[in-house]
């Protein structure tokens, strides 16, 4: 049996590539109980040229900073409990144009010795705006 893909449906997805339609990437981060859902969506704001630009439009620095001014807003179990950057990543969006965003990674160091268990880590999407895209945030029961 043939599977038909009308024409039209095959242009279509060439002409949004090829006329810089937005692309999606999904970074999922957990926090106890709840999700935090991002829908990246790179754009022309999030392009770099690697082989013509030596560094991305927005440094690492400034993608730490914005990534660690959200994780105030994630709760901690214990005042004394800390987010510690573990790492810093660019990745692509999910079309090759060029298109980049950071993903900063903090893991939760616990204040006290009373929390034993699995280690809470949380990554946060930052585009080269420096804006982080706003989570889909769910509770589970």
């Amino acid at each position: 049996m043939k599977t038909f893909i009308p024409r039209c449906t095959i242009l279509a997805a060439w002409l949004a590539i090829q006329c810089g339609a937005s692309a999606q990437e999904r970074v999922r981060s957990f926090r106890d109980r709840t999700e935090y859902n991002f829908q990246v969506e790179t754009g022309a704001s999030d392009r770099w040229n690697h082989n013509n630009e030596e560094n991305p439009p927005l440094s690492i620095s400034k993608a730490i900073e914005a990534a660690t001014l959200f994780m105030t807003g994630i709760p901690r179990e214990d005042a004394e409990d800390k987010w510690i950057l573990k790492e810093v990543r660019l990745k692509p969006g999910n079309r090759p144009r060029d298109e980049w965003f950071y993903v900063v990674s903090f893991y939760l160091e616990r204040g006290s010795p009373r929390a034993i268990g699995i280690q809470q880590w949380f990554d946060v999407p930052v585009l080269m705006n420096a804006s982080i895209p706003e989570p889909k945030i769910t509770k589970r029961k």
